[in-house]
C-alpha cells in the first residue's frame, strides 16, 4: 500500500508544469487578447465606413449544417438610387430571433451593394467579445497558478 502511494506522488510530481507551461500559457492569452482587439477594431471600422439602410427579411433559407437543420434570412434592400437587391446573411440558426417581414437595418460598402450584412447592433462583436473573454480567463489562471518562487 505504501508503495502505491509513493508511486502516486512520483507521477504527480513528474507532472507538475513548469514554469516554461506557465509562459507558453501567458503568451497564448495576450497573443489572443490582442488578436481580439485587432479584429474587433476591423470590424469596427468596416462598419463605420459602411452605409446603414433599412431592410426587409423577404423569406428564411434553410440548409443543413452539422446534421442540424439551420435557417438564414434572405433579406432585400434599396441601395441609394438604386434598384433592390437581395442577399442572404452569412450568419444562421436554428431557432432563429426574426421573422419573414421584419425590418432590419442593413449596412453595405458604397461600391459594393452585393457584399452587405444584416446590423446586429452588439452581436456584430459577439466573436471577438469571447475570444476576448477566453483570452483574459487563460490570462488571469495563469497568473493565479504562476508558481511562486
Amino acid at each position: 500500500m505504501t508503495e502505491n502511494i509513493e508511486t502516486s506522488s512520483a507521477v504527480l510530481n513528474r507532472t507538475k508544469p513548469t514554469k516554461t507551461t506557465y509562459r507558453v500559457s501567458l503568451v497564448l492569452g495576450l497573443g489572443l487578447l490582442l488578436f481580439s482587439l485587432y479584429w474587433a477594431d476591423r470590424v469596427h471600422k468596416d462598419i463605420d465606413n459602411s452605409i446603414r439602410t433599412h431592410g426587409t427579411i423577404v423569406e428564411k433559407k434553410s440548409s443543413f449544417h452539422d446534421g442540424t437543420l439551420v435557417y438564414a434570412p434572405v433579406i432585400e434592400y434599396r441601395p441609394y438610387k438604386q434598384e433592390p437587391v437581395r442577399f442572404t446573411s452569412k450568419l444562421a440558426g436554428s431557432s432563429p430571433s426574426w421573422q419573414v417581414g421584419d425590418d432590419v437595418y442593413v449596412l453595405y460598402k458604397g461600391d459594393d451593394v452585393t457584399n452587405a450584412m444584416m446590423d446586429r447592433g452588439f452581436w456584430n462583436y459577439i466573436v471577438q467579445c469571447v475570444m476576448g473573454s477566453v483570452a483574459m480567463l487563460i490570462i488571469v489562471v495563469t497568473f493565479w497558478k504562476w508558481p511562486k518562487g
